[in-house]
């Protein structure tokens, strides 16, 4: 579910996602700084002590379903308009007991998991150019 929001500074405001959506911004270290339930017009808006690089989930029914946006959210200073993509994390092939994929968690050792919220985990390896690349999995990862 593609939507806009809006940052202004330490906000982060959106009017068009559903009602009833529970959304929150996590940090990296990994910790869930602040979360908010869009209202009947699917309004909502989540404001953070400080400014940074945030992930953005939300999810529906008790986060049975997470949604997730695939990029690093940075709420600056001076706000601009984002286009939020919230979309549903695939399962994979193979599946744990609850019916969904479990996390395929690299073995390297340039590979580790930041953290999960819910039934999913944030796994950031080191590519050979030297950059991170951070992508969600199915799991919980220790």
């Amino acid at each position: 579910m593609a939507t806009t929001s809006q940052v202004h500074g330490n906000t982060l405001a959106n009017n068009d996602l559903v009602r009833g959506a529970e959304v929150l911004l996590v940090a990296d270290p990994f910790k869930v700084i602040a979360w908010e339930t869009s209202d009947y017009y699917g309004s909502y808006q989540i404001t953070v002590e400080e400014l940074g690089s945030y992930w953005l989930i939300g999810g529906y029914g008790g986060f049975t379903q997470p949604y997730l946006d695939w990029r690093e959210l940075q709420l600056a200073e001076f706000g601009e308009e984002l286009e939020v993509n919230l979309s549903l994390l695939p399962e994979g092939d193979e599946s744990d007991d609850s019916g969904r994929a479990s996390a395929a968690i690299p073995e390297e050792d340039e590979c580790t998991c930041r953290g999960s919220v819910w039934e999913v985990s944030l796994i950031c390896c080191d590519n050979t150019s030297g950059d991170t690349e951070c992508v969600w999995e199915w799991g919980v990862c220790e």
